[in-house]
């Protein structure tokens, strides 16, 4: 398996993510909208699902030969 390809991944993943939690913060704050906030939160709790999977991979990367 190519944990560095895959690690890579996630973290643009992670990237986009990001960005889309940006655009969702700000269209909360101007519409005043209690749903956008539960959307941020998911989104939230799946990027630092992301994120923590890609440092594992990058730490198995790292093991291999």
């Amino acid at each position: 398996m190519d944990y560095d390809r895959m690690a890579q991944e996630y973290l643009e993943e992670v990237g986009r993510l990001n960005r889309r939690l940006d655009q969702l913060r700000e269209e909360a704050r101007l519409r005043r909208e209690s749903d956008l906030w539960q959307r941020v939160g998911q989104l939230m709790e799946i990027r630092d699902d992301l994120r923590v999977t890609a440092h594992v991979l990058q730490r198995r990367a790292a093991r291999l030969p």
